[in-house]
């Protein structure tokens, strides 16, 4: 009980840590990237998900544009790597032309609230989706057109953290669960996505959380959860895909970017594979749960070397 407790009070203090905010595009060296465009109009990245991927993006606040990709907060936003994260990275360094990114997660969300409580105060998949839709459908305040958008999705990090390490659940939830992920994706599509990103969970047995904290047979629980969440949602995004012939849909594993850093942190400025620290460039880790900016990148390096999505993104 008293572990679980310690797990549960360091788990909602890094969901809700914060990086450099505030700084100018120009300041942050990724201004040039924002106006080079190949092609006249902008492409749009919309992000659903968690502190892995949040900003702090405010929908009333200031408008994605050319000269600042993320809108509100200024870039790189009020991220959880120390710096620019994944989203940041996307839109910026692997982005084919201008990409406007409208940036719903929400630190500490899950898939649904009801069925996995977060480890906080925090909002789900559904939540970020209701927020969502009114500016996505017509009459639209952001002209996104389907097939010039990308919908990237990335849950589970605290989906299978809280069903496995807190609250002890079987694993059999996630395929609950995933009803739920893919009934916001139904509604995503009725708004006009076609173009989705299904992001599997991060090796969250891999972090110094559960590396120092965590017994053997937890981390194998850990491991097992993930494989179990990433297992079901390969089986419904296929049924999603197999529904909806008109959707383009891929699938990221972030494990192999997880693994290509924490297996060399020298070589990416780091003394070992389980430090922290809030600047999130000296060590591979923000904190004890949160990727640095690192790892961050060579996750939106990934996606765009993966070629997913060719007229958005490349590691060219």
């Amino acid at each position: 009980m008293f572990i679980e407790m310690i797990q549960s009070f360091i788990i909602l203090s890094c969901l809700f840590a914060t990086s450099v905010v505030g700084k100018s595009p120009s300041e942050n060296g990724y201004i040039s990237k924002f106006t080079t465009t190949k092609g006249s109009d902008a492409n749009y990245l919309l992000l659903f998900g968690d502190s892995y991927s949040r900003i702090e993006f405010n929908i009333h606040g200031k408008q994605p544009s050319k000269d600042d990709p993320l809108g509100n907060p200024a870039f790189p936003g009020d991220t959880t790597s120390g710096g620019v994260n994944w989203v940041g990275d996307l839109a910026s360094i692997y982005n084919k032309s201008l990409t406007l990114v409208y940036d719903f997660a929400v630190g500490g969300a899950t898939i649904d609230q009801k069925l996995i409580p977060p480890p906080g105060i925090s909002v789900s998949f559904n939540d970020q989706v209701i927020e969502a839709i009114p500016y996505l459908t017509k009459p639209r305040s952001v002209p996104w057109p389907g097939k010039k958008s990308v919908v990237a999705i990335w849950f589970g990090q605290n989906d299978v953290q809280q069903a496995v390490i807190v609250r002890h659940d079987p694993s059999s939830i996630f395929g609950e669960a995933m009803s739920h992920y893919f009934a916001n994706c139904e509604a995503l599509y009725q708004a006009g996505a076609r173009n989705f990103l299904f992001m599997k969970v991060a090796p969250i047995y891999k972090t110094p959380l559960a590396v120092v904290n965590y017994t053997s047979e937890e981390r194998d629980a850990l491991s097992a959860g993930c494989d179990e969440f990433n297992n079901d949602l390969d089986t419904y995004a296929k049924s999603f895909g197999g529904k909806h012939p008109d959707v383009t849909y891929h699938i990221y594993d972030p494990n192999p970017a997880f693994t290509d850093i924490i297996d060399t942190p020298k070589q990416n400025g780091a003394p070992d594979s389980l430090c922290f620290n809030p600047d999130g460039t000296t060590c591979l880790w923000l904190n004890n749960y949160h990727p640095g900016v690192a790892i961050h990148k060579q996750v939106a390096k990934d996606i765009a070397a993966y070629n997913y999505f060719p007229s958005f993104f490349t590691a060219k």
